[in-house]
């Protein structure tokens, strides 16, 4: 064991005179120059090459975005058939997603956000939506918005933890709409990760749910292509979330109303016209007109649905808009066939409002 010691010692004190030996003084002159370590010139020069490669800008390769990764097939297929139900992350809102039978993967895809009433049946306008839709070739959504009702039933929101439900159903419509903007904000993002949704989107708001409509035409005109409050109305607690001096991002954006003269509520959807088409004018959007027909409490998905196919058929940038109508305000009452009937009209819901409170 100690002739072992020994030669261990030995080594080592070999192996440090060896290194003395070899990185010691060069004379130059007589004036000794004491030398660099062969292991320290090493090390520079591997990080001075490290540090040049991390500096260099990334390559086109680099900077492409990751390819899309497409939903499973039968995914795509359950949602060509009817609307399914979605949810997101980062975020605790949930909505029902219908896809054009002819989807894929490989091109980008127009959307429509549906936004419903009082009654939060969000399957029943879904369906309708996705009825009528035909071979046109859009992404349908309808997010679980909580804004859009009098009062939230909890039965409609079994995705929503418990005291979440309870923060929102006792919240005031600024907190309602927030959280209503930020988780559409979110579905829409992820559509377009994974369903190849546009950028930029045709949006409806039905009934109580037009608060919302009218809030995103006003806050985030840059996400929309056209804007349809629909026998809407626009709460006045909304008025008071718009900044002072605020402008839109997308003045040019049309904003296409709709209401029905044998609507039950239509004095008080007059007044809630007013209001919010006064607000939209004021901070500068230079499109904005309502369509008043012989209707009921009514969708209008049939005249919202050509509306948006003859937009995206336009050949323009992706900014482009349609003429602006020349009257503010007119009154039509254009053939609808039956086949395109709306759901509300041919007596889906058994009073005109389908929760029996009010407008829905």
């Amino acid at each position: 064991m100690r002739s072992i010691t020994t030669r261990g010692r030995l080594f080592f004190r070999g192996l440090g005179r060896t290194v003395a030996e070899r990185n010691g003084p060069v004379h130059v002159g007589g004036v000794a120059i004491r030398r660099r370590p062969r292991w320290a010139t090493a090390t520079a020069l591997l990080v001075g090459v490290m540090v040049s490669l991390w500096s260099q800008p990334p390559s086109a390769d680099d900077r492409a975005p990751p390819a899309r990764v497409p939903p499973p097939p039968e995914l795509i297929d359950d949602a060509r058939r009817k609307p399914i139900w979605q949810s997101v992350t980062g975020h605790s809102i949930r909505y029902l997603v219908s896809l054009p039978k002819d989807w894929s993967a490989d091109r980008k895809w127009p959307v429509i956000v549906v936004i419903t009433g009082s009654n939060s049946n969000f399957p029943v306008i879904a369906q309708g939506y996705h009825q009528l839709r035909g071979d046109r070739p859009f992404i349908l959504i309808t997010p679980a918005t909580v804004s859009s009702g009098s009062v939230i039933n909890a039965e409609l929101y079994p995705h929503l933890p418990a005291d979440e439900l309870a923060r929102l159903a006792s919240a005031e419509v600024p907190v309602k709409l927030e959280y209503d903007m930020a988780g559409l904000e979110r579905i829409l993002e992820e559509v377009r990760e994974r369903f190849g949704g546009e950028q930029r989107v045709y949006l409806s708001g039905f009934s109580m749910g037009g608060t919302l409509a009218w809030q995103m035409a006003l806050l985030r005109s840059d996400r929309l292509h056209m804007a349809f409050p629909v026998c809407a109305m626009y709460r006045e607690a909304a008025v008071e979330m718009i900044p002072a001096g605020h402008r839109p991002a997308n003045p040019a954006l049309p904003i296409r109303a709709f209401q029905g003269e044998k609507d039950p509520w239509l004095e008080g959807f007059h007044k809630h016209w007013e209001r919010a088409s006064t607000l939209a004018r004021q901070v500068g959007f230079q499109d904005v007109t309502r369509t008043v027909s012989g209707r009921g409490h009514s969708w209008y998905h049939g005249e919202i649905l050509q509306l948006c196919a003859e937009h995206h058929a336009e050949p323009r940038a992706d900014a482009a808009v349609p003429p602006v109508l020349p009257a503010e305000e007119h009154r039509t009452e254009p053939p609808v066939p039956a086949s395109r009937d709306n759901a509300a009209d041919r007596g889906i819901f058994p009073s005109p409002s389908p929760s029996g409170r009010g407008p829905g």
